[in-house]
């Protein structure tokens, strides 16, 4: 038995170390002498033939004899897996033969308190669904939790919420018509408006572009009898008063021009008035909307501050059953309340 095989602790009983012992010494009963004679042997020279082929023979039985050993191992070690598994499976039958056993004489042993979350159970997913149908946000209240006065109020309340929230719907819906209805309407009356404006803006361009042409015809005409004029003299002055009264003409139906013209500018400026007085109205309506959902924001932080109110402890059980009621009621009205802010 080498000295090291000795020395060595293995943490088993003496009588698996024992065996174990048994096994490993003959194949490393060689190793001391051979690993001290690998220690001593050195070759310094190129013609020291005998100390490397001595070299070379020592190595091949120490690796032999590690070789054997590692072998050895991995035997041992498969068959110690073997055991290892044949133990979990004698545990693991005993396991599945007294666990279902165990679970059974649990549930009979709380029979009751699992026919009451049963009930509670079924009762929440119930109550849950009458109180969706409602429109009533059921995802932070614990209904199954409820007393049935509590709950008997909370529905009814909820059933007047539908029916205002319904009625609120239908008076906004009849207000929408009526809005759309009225907005038909005005923009009809835009739209003729404008038609009306267009029109007269059209006639008024066609009267500019005829008096244009007159006024040219007239200075044209007024050319000839200037011409004329320096050949006749006498013949002159009796045209040019002829001349004179068709200017006046012509001047008259300027005038008339430049009051259309006018006319035109304060339709124009009607027209970007009222566009001015739609955008000031949009710019307010947007205005309102953003302050609505401020005011939501507001209420809801509002709501969270008052449901993080701590509550005092009570001592005696008509005070702990007076407190659940107030926390039923409250989460009665914490969840009223969300909802109206919700539909704001």
């Amino acid at each position: 038995m080498t000295a090291e095989i000795v020395k060595y602790e293995s943490g088993l009983d003496t009588e698996n170390h024992s065996a174990l012992v048994r096994k490993f010494n003959p194949i490393v009963e060689q190793m001391p002498a051979l690993v001290k004679l690998a220690h001593k042997i050195k070759v310094v020279d190129i013609n020291d033939v005998d100390g490397m082929t001595q070299a070379k023979e020592t190595r091949l039985a120490l690796r032999k004899i590690r070789i054997d050993a590692e072998k050895l191992r991995v035997d041992l070690k498969a068959e110690s897996l073997k055991v290892g598994r044949a133990i979990d499976g004698f545990a693991n039958v005993i396991k599945a033969a007294i666990i279902p056993a165990e679970d059974h004489l649990a549930e009979q042993e709380k029979f009751i308190e699992i026919q009451e979350q049963k009930r509670k159970r079924e009762l929440k997913e119930l109550r849950d669904a009458e109180l969706t149908a409602l429109g009533v946000d059921v995802s932070l209240m614990l209904t199954g939790e409820m007393l049935d006065e509590a709950y008997a109020q909370f529905l009814e309340m909820a059933k007047a919420g539908y029916a205002a929230r319904l009625k609120a719907a239908e008076d906004a819906r009849i207000q929408a018509e009526k809005d759309a209805e009225a907005e038909a309407k005005a923009e009809a009356e835009r739209e003729k408006a404008t038609e009306i404006a267009r029109k007269k803006q059209e006639e008024a361009e066609k009267e500019a572009a005829a008096a244009r042409k007159k006024q040219e015809a007239a200075e044209k005409a007024l050319r000839i009898a200037k011409a004329q004029a320096d050949k006749k003299l006498a013949d002159t002055k009796a045209k040019a008063a002829k001349g004179a009264a068709a200017r006046q003409a012509e001047i008259d139906k300027l005038k008339k021009a430049e009051e259309d013209r006018k006319a035109k500018e304060a339709a124009d400026k009607a027209e970007a008035d009222r566009q001015e007085k739609i955008e000031e109205a949009r710019l307010k309506a947007e205005q309102e909307a953003k302050l609505s959902a401020s005011d939501k924001d507001k209420l809801t932080q509002l709501l969270d501050d008052i449901r993080h109110l701590s509550m005092p402890d009570m001592t005696s059980e008509r005070g702990k059953k007076a407190l659940q009621g107030i926390k039923d009621k409250l989460n009665i009205l914490f969840s009223v309340l969300r909802t109206d802010i919700k539909n704001m």
